[in-house]
């Protein structure tokens, strides 16, 4: 979860909102769909399924935390 955290945090807060609450312009992640299924929520955060839509995949930067940190191992398996 830290690591979900700390990229959410730098890579998602700044649309989304600190807590997932966006304005109207996008979406408002506390209501997406996408949180009742981890495969479409994979397809978006890592395999970069909104890329066309200004949200690029986050699989890159998330298998770079996790080489830097064994710590987070248990976090990175599907990386």
């Amino acid at each position: 979860m830290a690591l979900g955290a700390k990229v959410y945090a730098k890579h998602c807060a700044d649309c989304h909102g600190a807590n997932g609450a966006a304005d109207k312009s996008i979406p408002d992640l506390r209501y997406s769909t996408l949180l009742r299924s981890i495969s479409d929520w994979n397809s978006v955060v890592l395999d970069g399924m909104r890329a066309a839509h200004g949200l690029p995949s986050d699989a890159g930067e998330l298998a770079a935390m996790c080489g830097r940190d064994p710590s987070w191992a248990t976090e990175c398996g599907r990386i």
